[in-house]
């Protein structure tokens, strides 16, 4: 069977699964898929094509169906769902916020960005705020999801916290942070994320009606 870049790409994602970001190379993918490495430049340039397309891929999934608001629906609801939309694509593999991190835009980002752009302008902002404000929201997530990504691989199943990191609490340098940590547990990501894009969405919607007067 002839080799296919949907195929390359969808075997790739398999293997950062395995190998993560810093694993994953041209030559590695090539041994997977059975072919020497000279065959996948018939379908991709070179590793930041694969990288480009793999973030494409790996939105596809959650925003295949994204379409702004109707007239009647908030813009708030609406950029809560993509942000957390954005969330889940980004989670979907590991290391995904970096591939997204380091790939250019593509079709399929500057489509949700060209909705998001679109959102914005109807609510009110200027053609610059619009795209920064957009900007805001997509970068917000993508670094949470860094944050996240990397707390992940860096703490325990259980939540614990590495080991410099509990034995600098436990050195009573940090009382205040300590005692605040204590009290407030395993960190919940969802919540955080919840919280910060309500703080997000609540400035926007300030700066809106700001500008409107409604």
């Amino acid at each position: 069977m002839a080799l296919r870049q949907d195929t390359v790409v969808r075997t790739a994602l398999r293997l950062l699964e395995e190998v993560g970001l810093d694993g994953l190379s041209l030559r590695r993918l090539a041994k997977v898929l059975g072919v020497q490495p000279a065959a996948l430049y018939w379908h991709i340039k070179d590793k930041q094509e694969l990288l480009d397309l793999m973030a494409e891929e790996m939105l596809a999934g959650e925003f295949a169906a994204l379409r702004p608001p109707a007239p009647e629906e908030p813009w708030q609801d609406w950029l809560r769902d993509l942000a957390w939309r954005l969330r889940r694509s980004l989670r979907t593999h590991r290391d995904g916020a970096r591939i997204f991190a380091g790939a250019r835009p593509v079709r399929g980002t500057l489509q949700v960005m060209d909705q998001l752009v679109v959102v914005l302008l109807r609510a009110g902002f200027g053609p610059q705020d619009a795209l920064r404000n957009g900007g805001v929201v997509v970068s917000y997530t993508l670094g949470f999801v860094l944050d996240e990504q990397a707390a992940a691989a860096a703490f325990a199943a259980d939540g614990t916290a590495p080991e410099n990191v509990g034995a600098a609490l436990a050195s009573g340098d940090y009382p205040v942070l300590g005692e605040v940590l204590a009290t407030v547990g395993r960190p919940n990501p969802d919540a955080d994320f919840r919280h910060g894009t309500e703080l997000m969405v609540a400035g926007m919607s300030a700066l809106a009606t700001a500008a409107t007067g409604r």
